[in-house]
């Protein structure tokens, strides 16, 4: 009996291969939504008080990311230097290209995209908010807001969206309560079904601000669906704002490279020096929008731009 049984064993397991190979599905197709054991996952803390939150450079070295189990539909690998990367069809909920899309990571400046949100729904548009000494204490390398000036909530918002302005975003948040409106913002993502996303600030300036790509992917389909206008500050190239203080217009120019871009729909920038480039894009395909996410990356720009190619 027992030889008889593994003479079916051996047969069983040539005939299981077969019929996968039938299928037209690869091992890592069949597995797209399981991360590789290999691939040792990088888990970041959310604990405010963790000291893991202070050295991720350090972490990422010690957990290489294996780029074997990325796979696309026309096999093209591009040679990226992103830790993580997710592109996905909004009108699919299969990734076209996935590595450690459950990752989670610093998301450093993407936190404005939830920031604008709380914003939109919780603000008055036309309200105008003065930026004091303290909200513009925080670094803020592209802002030309500047302390004593007056702005609408609106024109506060795209300058978050354009120049990712630190400034602008502490200013809605401290006139709102930030505490409440910082609430209101995990509120948001658990309602969106963002389980693995935390809010410490609105900026992004904190490690601690952590989301993965499944996450944020649900937050820009929200975005898309809603508020399109929101996307479209993220695309234009160059816009105003007004400092109703001194009557001055002040120019915006676009810091994300693809902003003005045929096909490009939106997205949102990230860095610190924690997380490294971070990027979220939405653009236009002929099977409808796509998005793509880059973390963890030296070049954002320019792996997103591969991975665009490779799935053209």
């Amino acid at each position: 009996m027992r030889k008889l049984g593994i003479f079916f064993i051996l047969i069983a397991i040539p005939v299981a291969f077969t019929l996968i190979k039938a299928s037209g599905l690869s091992a890592n197709e069949i597995t797209v939504n399981t991360a590789n054991v290999e691939d040792k996952i990088i888990n970041i803390p959310t604990d405010t008080n963790s000291q893991l939150n202070q050295n991720i450079p350090e972490i990422v070295s010690q957990n290489p990311v294996s780029t074997s189990s990325g796979q696309t539909s026309n096999q093209c690998q591009p040679d990226i230097g992103a830790q993580i990367v997710v592109i996905r069809y909004l009108n699919n909920p299969y990734a076209v290209y996935e590595m450690n899309s459950d990752s989670r990571w610093p998301i450093a400046s993407i936190t404005k995209l939830m920031t604008a949100v709380i914003a939109l729904e919780n603000v008055d548009q036309n309200k105008k908010i003065t930026l004091t000494a303290d909200i513009i204490s925080k670094q803020d390398n592209y802002s030309e807001l500047k302390k004593g000036g007056i702005y609408t909530v609106k024109d506060l918002i795209k300058a978050m969206m354009m120049i990712s302005s630190n400034n602008a975003a502490d200013a809605i948040a401290r006139d709102f309560g930030e505490e409440n409106f910082i609430a209101l913002m995990n509120q948001k993502a658990r309602g969106l079904s963002m389980f693995n996303t935390q809010y410490f600030d609105p900026t992004g300036l904190t490690v601690n601000n952590q989301s993965t790509p499944n996450d944020l992917i649900k937050l820009i389909t929200y975005i898309y669906n809603n508020y399109p206008d929101l996307l479209k500050m993220t695309r234009t190239r160059k816009d105003y704002v007004t400092d109703l203080n001194s009557d001055r217009r002040i120019t915006l120019t676009n810091i994300d490279d693809f902003a003005g871009q045929v096909g490009f729909i939106g997205g949102k920038t990230g860095y610190i020096d924690q997380s490294q480039g971070n990027l979220i894009s939405l653009f236009k395909e002929s099977n409808g929008p796509v998005v793509f996410v880059v973390m963890g990356s030296q070049n954002r720009f320019g792996d997103t731009q591969k991975l665009l190619n490779c799935l053209k």
